[in-house]
């Protein structure tokens, strides 16, 4: 009973750390989990993910406000692209093109040391 327990608990810690380091070792996952909880209208979750500094700036009306107001202006999303990692300045930076029914942007998802969201940024897609 004993032995049997300690597998379960064995199993149950590997699978909770095996969890943990897939949400933290990959920006561009998190990236795509905040463009999905943009598009599900997950702004609350979406809130509590960013760091102290951007959770100031912005609340989840707001960025409810923003993304109703973005996609009333540029359809719905159709499509995303490749997104590309790099850092700039201390911060892991994701952008992810973002194809809407009559524009095209980029999603700028940037992480601090932390893994929180540190910025996010929604910008037609020609731009630097």
């Amino acid at each position: 009973m004993r032995n049997r327990l300690a597998c379960w608990m064995t199993a149950l810690l590997l699978a909770f750390a095996t969890c943990v380091a897939t949400a933290r070792d990959t920006p561009q996952a998190g990236a795509a989990a905040a463009i999905d909880q943009l598009e599900a209208g997950e702004f609350e979750t979406l809130h509590a993910r960013f760091n102290t500094t951007m959770a100031a700036q912005i609340d989840a009306g707001q960025l409810r406000q923003v993304w109703d107001g973005l996609v009333a202006q540029a359809g719905a999303l159709q499509s995303r692209g490749e997104p590309v990692q790099q850092q700039h300045d201390g911060y892991e930076v994701v952008v992810t093109p973002l194809q809407f029914e009559r524009a095209s942007l980029n999603a700028i998802v940037s992480f601090d040391a932390d893994g929180r969201i540190a910025g996010l940024l929604l910008q037609p897609a020609g731009q630097p």
